[in-house]
This record gives C-alpha cells, structure tokens and sequence, in this order.
C-alpha cells in the first residue's frame, strides 16, 4: 500500500488542488487545503479497493490452483492471468475513483466549515440511490454526513458525483 501511495502521491495531490481551484473559480469562499493530509486520505482506500481484493485474489489462486508440472509454470501462469486482469482492467477503474475522490476531497477541504456543499448526481454514470439519496440532502455543512454515511463522492466504484458549493445566505 505505500508503495501504491508513494506512486500516486504527486497525481493525487494534483487532484486535490484542481477541485481547491474549482471552488475558486466557482466564486465560493475558499480555504488553502492541506493537500498531503487529503492525499493520505485518498491514498487510506487503496487497501480496500485495490491491494486486499488483489491479495485476496491471488491467495484464492494459488490455494486453488494443483500444478502438476515439474517447475511450477501453470501457477506462475495463473499468477500472471491475476496480474494482467487488475492491471488492464481493475487498476485503471481503481485510478479513476482515487482521481475523482482526490478531486471532490480538495473541493471539500476548500470549501469553509460554516459553508454548505450541495452532492451533484451524474447522470450519466451508473445509477446510484445512494448518490440520489445525497442530493435530495440539499446542502450539507462542509464535513458532515450526507444521509449515506458518506462526506463526499465517490459513493460506489463509478461513481462520477460532484460537490459543489452552496451560495452563502449572506
């Protein structure tokens, strides 16, 4: 995993500065984010999205797999069916939640605690009650719960939500 998170760590700040910068070109009242803090907090679900089911894949794998050649090559073969399906299938869907989450956490981390955000649902994406469930909210103060259970997008893998911030009642 900090591997993973090492690796990551310059895209993902990236992305949380693009949605800071969002709320600003938005207009909305914005604070400086602690990017290392919310890239550590993006960087916190790569055990759950992508190391563990990777292990967890492999371990099926190997304890389900009898290989009956001399030097272990149908093992190894199967091992490197596992990798090529998360590298060409799993990671790329892994990177695009991480790089949509570091972008609504900068536009979270931006946005002032007395401040509301609004959860914008993506039509176009996968269908998601959750995500409705969220922007039937309204605004949200900035860090509390939407009924969810979540703070901000994504709410399931796919998901394409954004945060926007509320105009101020001032």
């Amino acid at each position: 995993v900090a591997t993973c998170a090492e690796a990551l760590e310059g895209d993902l700040a990236r992305g949380v500065s693009a949605g800071a910068e969002y709320v600003k070109v938005l207009g909305a009242p914005a604070e400086s984010p602690d990017a290392a803090a919310e890239v550590e907090a993006v960087t916190a679900v790569l055990a759950d999205q992508l190391v563990d089911p990777l292990v967890s894949r492999l371990a099926h794998v190997i304890d389900n797999t009898e290989d009956t050649s001399p030097d272990g090559s149908e093992l190894v073969g199967r091992i490197r069916a596992v990798h090529r399906e998360w590298r060409g299938e799993r990671l790329t869907e892994v990177a695009d939640d991480l790089a949509h989450f570091a972008f609504n956490r900068g536009v979270l981390a931006a946005t002032p605690p007395d401040a509301s955000l609004s959860w914008v649902v993506d039509f176009g994406g996968l269908p998601c009650p959750d995500a409705e469930d969220n922007n039937l909210a309204g605004g949200v103060r900035a860090g509390d719960e939407y009924p969810t259970g979540h703070v901000c997008p994504p709410a399931h893998p796919g998901c394409r939500c954004v945060l926007v911030p509320q105009p101020s009642d001032s």
